[in-house]
């Protein structure tokens, strides 16, 4: 998470964070971490001192960082999910909705409700863009990173990437089939999951 990393190399320099500097950098880690869903012993540590040192409780700083949905939103996510294709290898869901201008809140919905991957997308002005999630469950089981899977890809196909393990998106040409992402995926889940257990199949 970027806001970790800058906030670990500040303590490495010995900078002394301001109260505004610790406000920022804690609620940038509630927003890369997804609220601690990706986490490691450094992420609360860094937590427990940033809030110490902007004197704010966790509540009020999610209170700050998060805001509700609009309801245009809310509509586009819950129409999205009407048309939800997935797939499954061995006990691993793969989900994929199409949700213009909400793709990031369609795959975070997905994971939410038990897919193991959630990819939403939409195409505007000759480019598609996908936002993928990743659960905890096939981060940790399967070693599934999706940064690994989108980087090589955008990198030889004038597509842009970014993101991190568990959280990632992507922007393509709309020249290629809006399935290329969901292929991408399902062929590593299906080599990771047989990696594990042996035989398995897609259905």
């Amino acid at each position: 998470a970027t806001a970790q990393l800058v906030y670990e190399l500040g303590s490495l320099l010995l900078h002394l964070f301001s109260k505004e500097e610790a406000r920022a950098l804690a609620s940038g880690i509630v927003v890369d971490s997804a609220r601690f869903a990706s986490a490691n012993e450094e992420t609360f540590a860094a937590m427990f001192h940033l809030l110490h040192t902007a004197a704010i409780s966790y509540e009020s700083l999610l209170a700050e960082t998060l805001s509700d949905p609009s309801f245009p939103e809310r509509v586009m996510v819950l129409n999205g999910l009407k048309n939800i294709h997935y797939l499954s290898a061995g006990d691993y869901i793969l989900a994929l909705a199409k949700a213009p201008f909400t793709s990031s809140a369609m795959a975070n919905a997905m994971v939410q409700l038990g897919a193991d991957v959630g990819i939403g997308y939409y195409s505007h002005a000759s480019t598609m863009y996908f936002s993928i999630r990743v659960s905890a469950r096939a981060h940790s089981e399967l070693k599934l990173d999706a940064m690994k899977i989108i980087l090589p890809f955008a990198k030889s196909h004038e597509g842009n990437a970014g993101g991190h393990a568990r959280a990632a998106s992507i922007s393509i040409p709309d020249y290629f089939s809006e399935s290329i992402v969901e292929e991408l995926f399902t062929r590593k889940l299906l080599a990771l999951v047989r990696k594990k257990v042996g035989k398995a199949f897609l259905t």
